[in-house]
């Protein structure tokens, strides 16, 4: 069998991290996604560590470099296009994002609900 060269090799969606970075979490959140400059309000549906759905988006293209998407009490995440249909995009983190790991792990404890009335919102990571 001939050896597969490396420009054609698929790549990852995700980095090759810990399970649990790959672990999506719904979340209906409001958004924006800035695209050179320009930015256009869409809405996150999941979320995980290394990535993000989006969907309401006008139209982007998947060879956009790089692009920002901007969540209420987060900072910028730096990101890029990963797939496109009509409706929806992904997005491939740059970095790992550990406040989307921490809002996974509070999901399933109770003591971190206790005065957010049932709601999960990203930890500002602003304050950190």
């Amino acid at each position: 069998m001939a050896e597969a060269s490396l420009d054609n090799m698929r790549r990852l969606r995700r980095p090759a991290a810990k399970a649990s970075s790959g672990h999506r979490i719904p979340a209906n959140w409001e958004a924006e996604v800035c695209v050179q400059g320009v930015g256009h309000s869409c809405t996150v549906v999941d979320i995980s560590g290394a990535g993000a759905r989006l969907r309401d988006l006008p139209k982007i293209n998947r060879t956009s470099s790089r692009v920002w998407l901007l969540v209420p009490h987060a900072q910028p995440i730096e990101a890029e296009v990963a797939w496109r249909d009509k409706s929806q995009a992904g997005l491939s983190f740059v970095r790992e994002q550990g406040w989307v790991l921490q809002l996974i792990a509070d999901r399933f404890n109770p003591a971190a609900w206790l005065g957010t009335r049932g709601v999960l919102l990203p930890h500002d990571s602003r304050n950190s």
